[in-house]
């Protein structure tokens, strides 16, 4: 039985093709429009995950499901802005032309755009879709689950229970009290973007101390029962889709940084770096709470996470440590693009198709686009490869496209950009030189898993975490004297431990890179400019080299090169 899972409409649409319960392609929209985080209707996707599993199109699949429910979405949003009338009347005119369009009329668009009959299209909810796409993909028998996000349809955050293929809803925090909009709201406050900055708070709330933490408390009421309430009073949830905040948050906390103003991070001054500290502490003291309820309620040892709160690896890391659960597993695309994934195993699994298994490759992308430009060298082999790929990382940073991308925000070796890591003035030159980013903001690492218990303070429970660089991890002495580049400034890394089996051709880069230099690993970053997405084929990849400093470039089997 082949299922077609969508998510669209908020942000990361995405578009999944499970066969039999197993995904064989799952993709976001972005990779195929270049439009980052793209919202739209993944037609792309679509079209790529049929051709993926050998479909000539969407009739020929069994299912199509949306990852959540219109009519409910829109029932929350024509309350909530008819509440706040007047304040909502700019919004609510705008609103109205959205989803009086297309959105409300989603079977019907699904239908059109698809070529189907109404007959194939269901929908789940946006909470249920979340915490599937993690429980489902656990492998593990039973376990609880957490999902933290923005909204769904009324549902902010959820406790749920898995056991033996069955998932049970247990208790839901209601819209507008959500964590994950108070967090946006903060990320807003301090001058990023909110649905596509939150890894850079948690990035900057390592140079600051939490001390706001009494006055964010202030603005959330912990319940009994894992409940939470938020003061609305500073905030625009209710009416406002797009500005979070109101002028009285400015009253609590100071003046609200401008985007891309001056940024208060360092000694002496270091009031943003303080707002992000303080915002983490305060998100996960409520998430602790949340959890620890939800062991009372179901008290196994395995957690699943999904939710956009679920992309910050030193929250998670703290949720590891300081809760009752001792092993975890995140949804490798914890956003909504996973709410494909997870709409998906719903439906397979109440079909029949038992879809509870152990997600371990996400190389589910579409394979490597050829584009050879006429300056390319052809490499003879894996080892003339691997031996380029070292020459160049003698000289500077290296970019390395090969097979298939993966599933999720996380760049895991597909198409990556490379580098030494023992110069610690080196991701200095990264952000500024090649991603065009901010200098605060720290690089993930690669490194062989049976090396690397020598360098970083591995917890247990935490496998694929780990290989999915989705937590942080404090560094052993070796590992700052080794690799400094890889240290954030609080003593953490996000490790990407690469097993010989699961990548032979990354594990084999990292032990010759180990034999040449002394450390075997390397800083790991995904291929892309500020604002941009993905690299996705080689096309791609020779652009960023034009605008960008990268002076070596390999694709597959070919070598690029420029001057200094």
């Amino acid at each position: 039985m082949d299922v077609l899972g969508i998510s669209a409409f908020h942000q990361d649409s995405a578009a999944v093709l499970l066969r039999d319960g197993r995904p064989l392609a799952a993709a976001q929209e972005e990779r195929f429009s270049h439009i980052r985080s793209d919202s739209n209707f993944p037609r792309r996707a679509v079209r790529y995950v049929l051709r993926e599993a050998d479909l000539a199109s969407a009739r020929e699949v069994d299912w199509v499901v949306f990852y959540e429910k219109p009519l409910r979405k829109f029932e929350r949003l024509l309350v909530c802005q008819l509440q706040a009338f007047p304040r909502s009347a700019k919004i609510f005119s705008r609103g109205m032309f959205q989803w009086l369009g297309d959105r409300l009329w989603t079977k019907n668009l699904l239908c059109n755009e698809l070529g189907i009959e109404p007959e194939q299209v269901l929908f789940s909810s946006h909470h249920q879709s979340h915490a599937a796409s993690a429980c489902y993909a656990s492998g593990f028998d039973r376990a609880a689950c957490l999902v933290a996000d923005g909204s769904g349809e009324w549902t902010t955050t959820s406790l749920a229970a898995f056991e033996n293929g069955q998932l049970e809803m247990l208790l839901e925090n209601a819209f507008p009290h959500s964590l994950g909009l108070f967090y946006a709201a903060f990320t807003q406050f301090l001058g990023f973007e909110a649905d596509l900055d939150g890894n850079k708070i948690e990035e900057l709330a390592a140079y600051g101390k939490p001390t706001f933490r009494d006055s964010m408390n202030d603005l959330i009421q912990r319940e009994d029962g894992a409940l939470f309430k938020i003061d609305q009073g500073p905030f625009r949830f209710s009416f406002d889709p797009e500005h979070f905040w109101r002028p009285e948050l400015e009253e609590c906390f100071g003046p609200a940084r401008k985007p891309a103003g001056p940024l208060a991070y360092q000694e002496g001054d270091s009031r943003h770096a303080d707002l992000a500290a303080s915002l983490l502490q305060v998100v996960g003291d409520t998430l602790l709470h949340l959890l620890a309820e939800l062991y009372r309620k179901v008290s196994v040892p395995k957690l699943c996470l999904a939710g956009e709160l679920a992309a910050l690896p030193a929250l998670n890391a703290r949720l590891l440590r300081e809760s009752p659960f001792e092993e975890i597993f995140i949804a490798p695309a914890m956003g909504d693009a996973g709410g494909a994934f997870g709409a998906a195993s719903l439906v397979a699994q109440a079909k029949g198709d038992p879809a509870s298994f152990a997600l371990m490759d996400l190389a589910l992308g579409e394979h490597l686009l050829p584009d050879p430009g006429a300056e390319a060298k052809e490499l003879a082999d894996a080892d003339a490869v691997r031996q380029a790929l070292l020459s160049g990382l003698n000289q500077g940073p290296v970019a390395w496209l090969r097979d298939r991308f993966e599933w999720g925000p996380r760049c895991l070796g597909k198409r990556s950009l490379l580098a030494d890591p023992r110069n610690a003035k080196g991701k200095e030159s990264i952000n500024q030189g090649l991603k065009h980013r901010e200098d605060f903001r720290p690089f993930a690492c690669a490194v062989p898993s049976e090396k690397a218990g020598d360098y970083f303070e591995l917890p247990s429970g935490a496998d694929r975490a780990l290989r999915w660089k989705q937590i942080a991890v404090p560094v052993k002495e070796l590992g700052r004297e080794k690799a400094p580049a890889a240290v954030h400034v609080d003593g953490t890394a996000v490790p990407q431990l690469v097993d010989r089996e699961a990548d032979p051709e990354l594990h084999a880069l990292l032990t010759a890179f180990g034999e040449q230099s002394g450390v075997p690993i390397l800083l790991q970053s995904s291929l892309d400019l500020r604002g941009d997405p993905m690299a996705r084929g080689e096309a791609e990849a020779r652009a960023f080299m034009e605008r960008s400093q990268l002076r070596h470039l390999v694709v597959e089997n070919r070598l690029y090169t420029q001057p200094d």
